[in-house]
C-alpha cells in the first residue's frame, strides 16, 4: 500500500503535545507522544494554547526543531503542535523501464554507475563514485569525486571559492582559495617539504620574494629588493633591523657575542658586546668602552668595575668630576641647564639648574619639595607663612621629631637659633633691643586668614659680653602675657617684674590696672599648696595650703609644722586642732605656759589671754599711763540713770551676698545712748553703724556705783542716827 507522507506510522498529520512550567516560552524536543518535534515550513504548522488556536503572530516557528511562544506559558498550560506534511507529484523516469531525461538531473545523493557515462555536461552536488572511466566534455561535482584509478586532464581542473583539493587518508594536507586568500594547510603531525636543487617564492608578476639555493645563500627581498643574505659567516642586512620581540646572537660558551657599529673607514668604531666567560655586557664608542654592567647588574659607566656595599647600583666615574644630569626640551640642554647630581673633589652636589622647584615622591605621594627660593616644603606644595623650612600634614599631626643615641650624658636633641647682625661672613655681634629668636603658632580667621595666635620670642637686653642678655616674651591673642627677663625673674601680666621688690622680684603675677589673681586648682580629694623653702633638708619651711574634700579647710605652716587653720565653717583655729565649731579657737603653742593669745601694739600695751584663764588681760600699768584723772562720781551716778540694760535680739542682716538670721536672745546697751557722755568707747563699722567697747563701760559703772555706795552709806548713817535718837 503507497502512503502519503513521511511514513505509515506518522501519515500526514503529527501531533506534539507539551505541558508547560512556569514562564516557558520554547517547546521543543519528545512531546508526550514520544515523538521528537520538526517540521519544514512554518505555514504547516498549527500551535493550541489550553485548547485556543494561536494566531501565527504569537509564536515564532522558524528553527524546524521548536516553537517559542511570545508571551511565557502559565504552569500547566496545555500546548499542542500539529505539523502537517506536503508533498508533490514528481516528473519521474520509471526504474523498471527507464526513460529520458529532457532537462537537468540533480543528484542530491550518491549516483553509481556501473556501465559506461557519456555526456556533454554532468553537474553533480553529491558525490560521484566511478568504478570505471569517465569520460565529460565539461564536469561540475558539487560533492565528492571518488576515483579509484587515475585522472587525466587535458586542459584544467576548476575549482570554486572554498573548494578544497584534499591529499591524504584523513585529508591532513589541503588546498584552496576562499575568495580572498589561498590556503595550503598541513595538519597533520609530519613535515610539510618543498624539495628543489633552488625555491622561488615569487609576486604572480615574476618579482623576488624569497630565494633559496642548495648548499647556498637563502635570500630575502622587499619589494623585488633583497634586504638579507645568509652568508658562511652569518647574514648580510641591507638597511635597517627592527625586531618587535628579541633579537639572539649567539657565541661559544667561553666567547664573546658582538655586535660592531662603524663605517667604511672603520668598521669596528662602535661596538656592544656580551662575554661569556663571565657574563658582563660592554658599551663603547669612538673604539673605548664607556660602559659595562656586569654579571650582578652593577652599571659603571667610566668605570670597568662598578662595585658597591651591597645591592645592585649605577656608578658613574670621572678621573675628576662625574656627573648625572637630566634635561628635556623646557629646561634646555645646555651645561647650565637641568637638574643635575655630581661629584667634585670628594664633595657631592644635587643642583636644580633651573630657576624650578625640586619634588620627593613615596608611595606615589608628593612628600617634599624644595622652592626656587631654597624654602624646604615638607607635607604642602608652597611655602607657609613665608616659611623657610615648611611643614605639614592632612588628617594627622605634625611632628618635628629628634632623637639622640649617646651613652654620654652631657648628649642631648637640640634646636639652636642663632641671630648674627652680617648678612654673610664672619659673626658680628647683636645689639640690644635685636631679635635673636621666634617660634609663632598660628590659627586661621573667617576670612580665611593666617593669624599668629600665640608665640614665643628672645630679644636682646643690653650688651653681650661673654655671654648674650635676653628676655623671653610669652604671647598669645598678639599681647604679650609672659615674661623671663635676662635675670631670670618671671613677669605673668607684666613686662617688667625685675622693677618691684628685690626680694619679691622672682614671680610677679598681674598688672597695675584692674583685678589681678592667681588660682591652684587640684582635685576634689586633694590640697593645693604654695610653700617656703630654705636649702635646709625639710622639703619646706612654711607653706599655705588648701586642703579641698571633707575638710575643705585652710592650712599654715611655718618651721614645716601647721601654726593655723580656717575650718569650712569659718572657725579660725591658731596653734594646734582642727575643731570645725564656730568662731575662733586659739592654742597656746606647745611650751608655752603663759599666753594663749595677745593683741597689742608695738609699745607692748593691749591685751592677752593668759593659759588656763576664761578672760582677757589688758595692760593697766599705771606707768605706762599719762593724764589721769578720775571720773566724777556723781556725774557718773547721773549720766547711767539714763542708760539702759536691754535684752534683744539682732534683725536679719545680709553681708557680701549672704542673709543671716539671728534667733538668739542676748543682753547689753544701746551705743546712742553711751555715746554722747562717752564718745571714746563708741566706735563705727564699716557700715557706720555704731559699736561699743562693753569692757570699758566698767570704769563708768564702777564709778556710778561708788557713788551709789557713798549714797547707801550715807543713808545708812542717818537711819542709825535716826533710831538711836
Amino acid at each position: 500500500m503507497a502512503y502519503i507522507g513521511v511514513s505509515p506510522s506518522n501519515g500526514i498529520r503529527r501531533v506534539f503535545t507539551y505541558t508547560a512550567t512556569a514562564n516557558q516560552t520554547s517547546f521543543s524536543g519528545v512531546g508526550a507522544e514520544n515523538i521528537t518535534l520538526s517540521y519544514k515550513d512554518a505555514n504547516y504548522v498549527d500551535v493550541y494554547q489550553n485548547g485556543v488556536k494561536l494566531a501565527s503572530g504569537d509564536y515564532t516557528a522558524t528553527s524546524g526543531t521548536a516553537i517559542v511562544l511570545g508571551t511565557g506559558a502559565t504552569v500547566n498550560d496545555m500546548v499542542v503542535i500539529v505539523v502537517f506534511d506536503v508533498f508533490s507529484a514528481a516528473d519521474t523516469v520509471s526504474k523498471a523501464d527507464g526513460g529520458q531525461f529532457d532537462g537537468n538531473v540533480t543528484m542530491a545523493g550518491t549516483l553509481g554507475v556501473t556501465g559506461v557515462l557519456t555526456g556533454t555536461s554532468l553537474d553533480i552536488s553529491g558525490d560521484i563514485d566511478v568504478d570505471g572511466t569517465t569520460n565529460l566534455d565539461n564536469t561540475d561535482i558539487d560533492g565528492t569525486l571518488n576515483v579509484q584509478g587515475e585522472t587525466t586532464l587535458q586542459t584544467h581542473l576548476n575549482l570554486g571559492d572554498n573548494d578544497i583539493i584534499k591529499l591524504g587518508a584523513s585529508a591532513d594536507l589541503t588546498i584552496y582559495h576562499d575568495g580572498s586568500n589561498s590556503y595550503i594547510d598541513d595538519s597533520g603531525t609530519g613535515k610539510l617539504f618543498a624539495r628543489s636543487s633552488q625555491f622561488q617564492v615569487q609576486k604572480y608578476t615574476g618579482e623576488n620574494m624569497i630565494v633559496a639555493v642548495a648548499d647556498g645563500r637563502v635570500d630575502l627581498y622587499y619589494d623585488n629588493a633583497k634586504k638579507l643574505e645568509t652568508t658562511s659567516g652569518g647574514i648580510d642586512v641591507t638597511g635597517t633591523v627592527s625586531a618587535d620581540n628579541q633579537i639572539f646572537i649567539e657565541g661559544a660558551t667561553n666567547d664573546t657575542a658582538r655586535v660592531n657599529f662603524g663605517d667604511s673607514d672603520d668598521v669596528d668604531i662602535g661596538f656592544i658586546s656580551y662575554n661569556n666567560a663571565d657574563n658582563h655586557m660592554q658599551f663603547a664608542t669612538n673604539t673605548a668602552e664607556r660602559m659595562r654592567i656586569l654579571s650582578d647588574g652593577n652599571v659603571g659607566i667610566g668605570t670597568a668595575s662598578p662595585s658597591v656595599p651591597s645591592g645592585t647600583a649605577l656608578e658613574i666615574y670621572g678621573s675628576s668630576a662625574s656627573r648625572l644630569k637630566l634635561s628635556n626640551s623646557t629646561t634646555g640642554t645646555g651645561a647650565t641647564d637641568g637638574f643635575q647630581i655630581y661629584t667634585t673633589g670628594s664633595t657631592a652636589i644635587i643642583e636644580q639648574k633651573e630657576n624650578a622647584e625640586m619634588r620627593f615622591y613615596t608611595n606615589a605621594s608628593e612628600r617634599m619639595r624644595i622652592d626656587s627660593s631654597g624654602n624646604v616644603i615638607i607635607g604642602e606644595t608652597s611655602q607657609i607663612n613665608g616659611g623657610n623650612l615648611n611643614l605639614a600634614t592632612s588628617a594627622s599631626d605634625a611632628v618635628l621629631s629628634f632623637l639622640c643615641r649617646s651613652t654620654t650624658d652631657s648628649h642631648q636633641p637640640e634646636i639652636i637659633m642663632q641671630k648674627s647682625s652680617a648678612a654673610s661672613g664672619n659673626f658680628a655681634a647683636t645689639a640690644d633691643g635685636e631679635a635673636l629668636g621666634s617660634i609663632a603658632f598660628r590659627g586661621v580667621d573667617t576670612q580665611p586668614v593666617s593669624q599668629i595666635a600665640g608665640a614665643i620670642d628672645i630679644v636682646q637686653v643690653g650688651t653681650a659680653s661673654g655671654s648674650v642678655p635676653a628676655s623671653m616674651r610669652f604671647s598669645t591673642g598678639g599681647s604679650e602675657r609672659m615674661r623671663i627677663d635676662s635675670s631670670g625673674n618671671v613677669g605673668i601680666g607684666t613686662n617688667s617684674p625685675s622693677s618691684f621688690g628685690v626680694n619679691t622680684d622672682n614671680l610677679v603675677i598681674g598688672t597695675t590696672s584692674g583685678e589681678n589673681g592667681m588660682t591652684i586648682v587640684s582635685g576634689t580629694a586633694n590640697s593645693g599648696r604654695i610653700q617656703f623653702a630654705d636649702n635646709t633638708s625639710s622639703p619646706f619651711r612654711g607653706a599655705i595650703e588648701y586642703a579641698h574634700g571633707s575638710s575643705d579647710a585652710l592650712h599654715f605652716y611655718t618651721a614645716g609644722s601647721q601654726r593655723m587653720s580656717i575650718q569650712s565653717n569659718g572657725r579660725v583655729n591658731i596653734g594646734v586642732g582642727n575643731s570645725t565649731d564656730t568662731g575662733f579657737r586659739f592654742f597656746a603653742p606647745s611650751g608655752q605656759s603663759s599666753k594663749v593669745a595677745e593683741f597689742a601694739k608695738s609699745d607692748g600695751t593691749g591685751c592677752h589671754l593668759p593659759v588656763g584663764s576664761t578672760a582677757f588681760t589688758a595692760s593697766s600699768d599705771e606707768t605706762l599711763k599719762e593724764n589721769i584723772t578720775e571720773f566724777d562720781k556723781q556725774t557718773s551716778y547721773d549720766n547711767i540713770k539714763n542708760m539702759r540694760a536691754v535684752n534683744f535680739n539682732y534683725k536679719d542682716w545680709t553681708r557680701d551676698g549672704i542673709n543671716y538670721q539671728d534667733n538668739k536672745k542676748r543682753i547689753g546697751f544701746i551705743a546712742q545712748e553711751w555715746e554722747t557722755n562717752y564718745p571714746e568707747i563708741i566706735d563705727k563699722d564699716e557700715n557706720d553703724k555704731l559699736c561699743m567697747k562693753y569692757t570699758e563701760t566698767i570704769p563708768v559703772l564702777l564709778s556710778a556705783l561708788q557713788k551709789a555706795q557713798e549714797k547707801i552709806e550715807a543713808m545708812e548713817a542717818r537711819i542709825i542716827a535716826l533710831e538711836s535718837a
